[in-house]
């Protein structure tokens, strides 16, 4: 879901939340810094940036629940 993002100097800005459409896809991921990935989308969205941090923690893949037992 679309929910909008946080601004500098801590003002969030929001937009209201969507559904996406079953037919987007991620078009291309692009490395932002050392911390995270902005992904464009099929439908050219391309705001946001994804931490790695946030990444990990909506991650249900096996390897990434083990990390989280032991933080």
């Amino acid at each position: 879901m679309c929910q909008g993002e946080p601004g500098i100097f801590g003002r969030s800005y929001s937009s209201t939340k969507r559904e996406v459409r079953a037919d987007v896809v991620p078009n291309e991921i692009v490395p932002v810094g050392s911390y995270g990935l902005k992904i464009i989308w099929s439908d050219e969205h391309d705001l946001g940036i994804f931490t790695f941090d946030y990444l990990r923690n909506i991650c249900m893949c096996k390897e990434c629940a083990k990390t989280e037992a032991f933080e």
